[in-house]
């Protein structure tokens, strides 16, 4: 569908946690019914760096050609577009965010959409700037389409009005007065800072949550680094009275509050669980729940195998042993 990212297993990797990464499709369904395309940003690192969230862009550029194998699974997220309605859309894209709302408006180009379409991209400047020719494109191919491009820090040679539209950052208040109606779709992609603040706009500006769609782009960052006080967190007095044992590694805890899930709690005790977005999108933690259940702090946007969690967005519902 519109909108939704395949995982990719670097080739290579340990076999025992193998490095993944998530990548948003960035054409449109109808386009490629028998291909995926994404679109991989070249971070120029080198691929031996296995502990760099840069490795597996850096092994792409650098080493997978065609008639190259990799492992990939099939498409998943639930960020995607609600191509049957035909009520106005704004996306809002921050950086790499570009992608999947790329392969929204791919679909929507081959369908001849005639729906009312925004878009408000913002990077730094035309180093930056993703997807340049292929969103000029689309100006021709949609008829109620309009874009605005913002450089946050524009270089002399990026021309005002031809590469870009505003300086500056995307901003919620002057978009809303740009738009003609109060009944759009929004659809939001980028870090999750970007995301969060133009969500919090958009609800105070009195946009219902229940039009806001929004996928982050790129891990979340770990809550554990933050903690003033790690050893408060492995005092058993100071967690609740539920208990998790980590089997493999013989460790017993009480569930902590401190902490905002069962893969930060695993951290905190000195384990490295495999890992990638840290928001329930791709999978990679996906581990066996021996016993025991868990609540969900987001619904995953993957499927989970039955007798198994994803640590990176669950919280102890009893105790639990995890096969970790």
């Amino acid at each position: 569908k519109p909108g939704q990212h395949v995982m990719i297993e670097l080739p290579d990797s340990n076999p025992g946690s193998p490095v993944k990464r998530c990548y948003s499709l960035s054409e449109a369904p109808e386009n490629s019914p028998y291909r995926y395309r994404i679109t991989i940003k070249n971070q120029m690192f080198e691929a031996s760096q296995a502990d760099s969230k840069n490795c597996c862009s850096a092994y792409f550029h650098n080493h997978v050609g065609v008639g190259s194998t990799v492992r990939v699974q099939r498409p998943g997220g639930n960020f995607t577009l609600d191509s049957q309605s035909d009520r106005p859309i704004v996306l809002i894209a921050g950086g790499s965010g570009i992608t999947p709302l790329l392969s929204m408006l791919n679909s929507l180009a081959t369908r001849r959409s005639q729906r009312e379409i925004w878009l408000f991209y913002g990077v730094r400047n035309k180093n930056s700037h993703l997807m340049y020719n292929d969103l000029g494109l689309l100006q021709s191919m949609l008829v109620n389409y309009r874009h605005v491009v913002y450089y946050s820090r524009p270089t002399q040679s990026c021309r005002r009005g031809v590469d870009y539209h505003v300086d500056g950052r995307v901003e919620v208040e002057p978009i809303l007065r740009m738009l003609k109606r109060r009944d759009y779709l929004f659809y939001v992609c980028g870090p999750e800072a970007f995301n969060d603040t133009i969500r919090d706009n958009l609800v105070i500006s009195g946009v219902p949550d229940s039009d806001i769609h929004m996928e982050s782009f790129g891990a979340r960052k770990s809550n554990v680094q933050q903690l003033s006080n790690r050893q408060e967190i492995l005092t058993p007095s100071t967690g609740s009275r539920i208990k998790v044992r980590f089997a493999r590694s013989k460790i017993d805890v009480n569930w902590s509050s401190h902490v905002n899930n069962i893969l930060e709690l695993a951290e905190v005790n000195g384990l490295s669980p495999n890992h990638g977005c840290r928001s329930g999108q791709c999978g990679a933690c996906q581990i066996k729940l021996k016993s025991g259940t868990v609540d969900y702090t987001q619904n995953p946007s993957v499927a989970v195998a039955k007798g198994s969690c994803l640590p990176c967005v669950s919280r102890p519902k009893t105790d639990i042993v995890l096969d970790l």
